[in-house]
């Protein structure tokens, strides 16, 4: 699979999130959706029939982080000193 295709596939998505939140529902029968799904290397009524509103509205609409796994990130790197102490040392997976 190309790159343009991928590309495409991450516009569609993009697109479907925008859906899914309301900001544009008139999109998925729209010349462009039609373009968008062509470029992508699929079929516009397919999209159409397998796409969930509610699926695209759980997930995080790709190229941005979610909050709350950033302040997480935040609290085990900074937050938990034990584990970057120099007495004890982070044991590797699996060891006891």
């Amino acid at each position: 699979m190309g790159g343009d295709v991928l590309l495409w596939q991450a516009v569609l998505t993009i697109g479907l999130h925008d859906v899914a939140n309301g900001k544009d529902p008139d999109w998925l029968h729209s010349d462009d959706f039609a373009l968008v799904c062509s470029m992508a290397g699929l079929e516009p009524s397919s999209v159409r029939k397998r796409f969930s509103m509610q699926q695209f509205r759980r997930m995080p609409r790709p190229g941005r982080k979610r909050r709350d796994s950033v302040s997480r990130d935040k609290k085990i790197l900074v937050g938990d000193k034990s584990m970057t102490s120099a007495k004890n040392p982070p044991r590797p997976l699996g060891a006891v």
